[in-house]
């Protein structure tokens, strides 16, 4: 829960612009959506043989509302060998809703019905993303080598509750049969902000024909959640991460190819910083636990550059 992207086939728009030759500003807009699920059913319920005499009908209907958050950012050639930039993102939110509605007649064949209504309405978060800002620095001490330097801060303090907040209202023969049936309360996540460090050094081992570059990074993300000591078990860990990568590019493939072929690989390895979860309840259904584990990824990506 420390991170977050979205999802990679987002659509969005992006436009960048160059006043001078040291400054470049540019923005974008990411777009989303949430849904409002509905379900109508309608119709007769007998109390007898309701398998074989019951004429209910259902309507579904799915809704996707669009939900927009932007960026907005800025590059500065301070040096030669030296640039800054900062990066401001908006917060995001995706919200389901939920919505069932029945409308039925309970009773006996060949009677007049009891009318039966119940209006149920979930609304929940499917997915949040905090404002963040980012300042970055990059630095070329040598001529073959790049070191990439930033710092992110991010608003986890204003995540909305996990807990979906529900009404369900159910009617018979006009009278109100439980009552408004409330949802749970909505209990605050306390979280805490998180600023996340990150160096990137790239390399070049060989420049020509053949270029071939080294990378290695680090990242530490602190986790914005407390121990969950109480009846939630949001389970998060401090995590830092290692990478190493290699590039490969083949630049003289003429006759056969007037262009370039790239051969990018990387490999990262997580650790998550080991954490106990004591429970103020004696008679908690989970009980105490302690949370730790590691991520391992891996990848490879091929591109091809004509002239």
């Amino acid at each position: 829960a420390s991170s977050f992207s979205p999802a990679p086939s987002s659509p969005s728009t992006h436009l960048a612009i160059r006043p001078v030759e040291w400054l470049t500003i540019g923005g974008g807009l990411v777009f989303q959506s949430g849904s409002v699920l509905t379900l109508d059913i309608r119709g007769d319920l007998p109390f007898t043989n309701a398998e074989d005499d019951a004429r209910l009908e259902h309507q579904f209907k799915g809704d996707l509302r669009s939900v927009r958050y932007g960026s907005l950012g800025a590059q500065a050639q301070v040096h030669e060998r030296v640039s800054i930039g900062i990066v401001y993102r908006s917060e995001v939110e995706l919200g389901n809703t939920i919505v069932a509605l029945a409308d039925a007649s309970v009773g006996t064949p060949g009677t007049p019905g009891i009318p039966l209504t119940l209006s149920l309405i979930s609304e929940s978060t499917s997915l949040f993303g905090p404002q963040q800002v980012s300042f970055g620095i990059d630095l070329q001490p040598l001529d073959r080598l790049n070191i990439a330097l930033e710092l992110t801060w991010n608003d986890w303090s204003a995540h909305p509750s996990l807990i979906a907040n529900q009404t369900v209202d159910l009617e018979l023969g006009g009278t109100a049969a439980f009552g408004d049936i409330e949802s749970l309360p909505q209990l605050p996540m306390d979280l805490h902000d998180t600023f996340v460090p990150r160096i990137g050094i790239e390399f070049a081992a060989l420049q020509g024909d053949i270029d071939l570059d080294i990378r290695a990074g680090y990242v530490y993300e602190n986790s914005p959640f407390p121990a969950q000591a109480g009846i939630t078990n949001f389970v998060d860990n401090d995590k830092h991460t290692i990478s190493l990568g290699l590039g490969l590019s083949l630049n003289d493939l003429r006759p056969t190819l007037p262009g370039a072929l790239q051969f990018n690989t990387h490999f990262a390895y997580a650790t998550l910083r080991g954490r106990d979860h004591n429970k103020t309840s004696l008679v908690d259904p989970v009980g105490d636990y302690r949370s730790t584990g590691y991520l391992i990824a891996a990848g490879v990506d091929v591109s091809l550059m004509f002239e």
